[in-house]
């Protein structure tokens, strides 16, 4: 048997190294130049991507084109991205696309409140369509969903995407045809009460436009379209004839699991009420007009919900740094007295305004505004417009002055923390008064300047000073 010389295995050897060296060399050219060009450049939209104990600020607009790129998207096959959402899993399609499906997830959007909107299956799928472009499809619940014939089987939403990259942000523009308003509610609200007991009628479509970067997502333009929009099913009709409860409808009434136990709650002996509305007395006078100029201007306008407002409050909600602001109309209030509560998610908003187109259906505008001044905190535990008008006024409340009704509309935005900076400070919101008064319909105009004059000066009694009502006030059956 024949044995390699030492020279010549000297040589292989030799030969090896060198390869090996080369390839090491190679490889950290390549190393280098990829870390310099992921390097971000000044204002350009990046991230910090952590390996280990390693983490380096890198270029999101580079990334999306290597992560996009066809010699790079097989590498992401059958691998898991995990984000705040949830556990993405990516997989490449026979056509060299890319898909990603998150089940189930929770989407994040500033514009939506700070709590996540769970979702039971999203799938996104991407295809380049240019050489900084892309395109594709957003899929709300399983696409085999489609084929189950359960009678109750979720039917996927799907909406249509276009991207456009530059260094600060990928813009988007995206739209829904025209689609079921309970295929809709399924999707994204699939494990509340009322998406199983609502039977909801219409269609649904948007067009959108806004950009994704290093602020999260933020919308230029969103137009939806609602349609033969009708709700039945969740048993509002009880609150026609429902007696009022002693006081607001807190925490310490949330385990009435139905509707039919808060009524029955409310109908006890006439002095454990001793502190609710007058039964058979609607609330009378200037403040109901002002409450609707303060609270919802176009009340006798809408369905239960306002869309102008949604666009509005949308727009400051993305703002940085702004403080939540929100658009619920009075019925949407009063289903969140009653139904809901008041945790700040997007599903307590779509649940909220399910019971609100009810509402207007089978409540109609005076009852709705009527169970709304009913059922109000304005702060200083007092709840209802005639407490209200008692505890801080010292009045009835249908004896009021235009002024006086606009002061105390105005306190039901953070009624506690007014009352606090009047008494600690002497600090009155006369701007948000006033234009309390100016919108104060059917005031003649001569009559709202007089009354806007009148409140540049005037100030809200003392609590030493005001007169406590002679006596307490019971419940009577009956309608109120």
């Amino acid at each position: 048997m024949n044995h390699p010389k030492p020279t010549a295995l000297r040589r292989a050897l030799l030969a090896g190294c060198a390869i090996a060296g080369t390839a090491l060399v190679t490889l950290g050219v390549v190393a280098t130049v990829a870390l310099k060009s992921l390097t971000p450049q000044a204002d350009e939209w990046q991230t910090v991507v952590h390996v280990g104990p390693w983490q380096r600020a890198v270029s999101v607009p580079v990334l999306l084109r290597w992560a996009s790129h066809p010699l790079v998207m097989p590498w992401f096959n059958h691998r898991t991205w995990f984000t705040r959402s949830g556990a993405w899993r990516l997989r490449t399609t026979h056509d060299g696309n890319l898909a990603a499906t998150c089940a189930p997830c929770a989407l994040r959007w500033s514009a939506l409140g700070s709590a996540p909107l769970p979702v039971a299956s999203v799938q996104v799928d991407l295809q380049r369509s240019g050489p900084d472009a892309w395109r594709g499809t957003v899929t709300l619940g399983s696409p085999a969903a489609a084929t189950t014939q359960a009678p109750h089987a979720q039917i996927p939403i799907r909406l249509s995407w276009h991207a456009t990259l530059h260094p600060r942000a990928l813009a988007i523009s995206a739209s829904l045809p025209p689609t079921d308003v309970a295929s809709l509610v399924q999707a994204l609200a699939a494990d509340t009460p009322e998406a199983k007991r609502a039977q909801v009628a219409g269609t649904v479509a948007f067009e959108f436009s806004g950009r994704v970067g290093a602020q999260g997502l933020h919308a230029a333009t969103l137009v939806p379209r609602l349609t033969g929009l009708h709700v039945s099913g969740l048993g509002t009709e009880w609150l026609a004839t429902a007696l009022p409860p002693a006081r607001c409808l807190g925490p310490a009434r949330q385990d009435l699991a139905s509707p039919a136990g808060r009524l029955a709650s409310q109908r006890v002996a006439p002095e454990a009420n001793a502190e609710a509305e007058p039964e058979g007395k609607p609330v009378e006078g200037w403040l109901p007009r002002a409450v609707i100029a303060a609270e919802d201007q176009r009340f006798h306008e809408h369905a239960g919900y306002d869309l102008t407002e949604w666009m509005v409050s949308l727009t400051r909600n993305q703002r940085e740094g702004a403080r939540a602001r929100g658009a619920s109309t009075l019925t949407q209030q009063v289903a969140k007295m009653v139904f809901t509560g008041d945790q700040r998610s997007a599903t307590r908003k779509l649940r909220e305004w399910l019971y609100a187109v009810e509402m207007e259906r089978t409540l109609g505008k005076a009852r709705i505004l009527q169970l709304y001044l009913a059922l109000a905190p304005w702060g200083d535990d007092a709840c209802g417009a005639h407490a209200a008008a008692q505890r801080h006024l010292g009045r009835p409340v249908e004896s009021l002055a235009p002024h006086e009704a606009a002061w105390l509309a105005s306190l039901l935005n953070r009624p506690d923390a007014q009352l606090a900076a009047w008494r600690h400070r002497g600090e009155l919101d006369r701007a948000r008064v006033a234009h309390v008064i100016e919108s104060l319909r059917p005031l003649a105009k001569p009559r709202r300047q007089a009354a806007i004059v009148r409140w540049q000066t005037w100030t809200p009694p003392s609590p030493a000073s005001r007169h406590e009502p002679q006596s307490r006030l019971t419940l009577a059956p009956g309608p109120f």
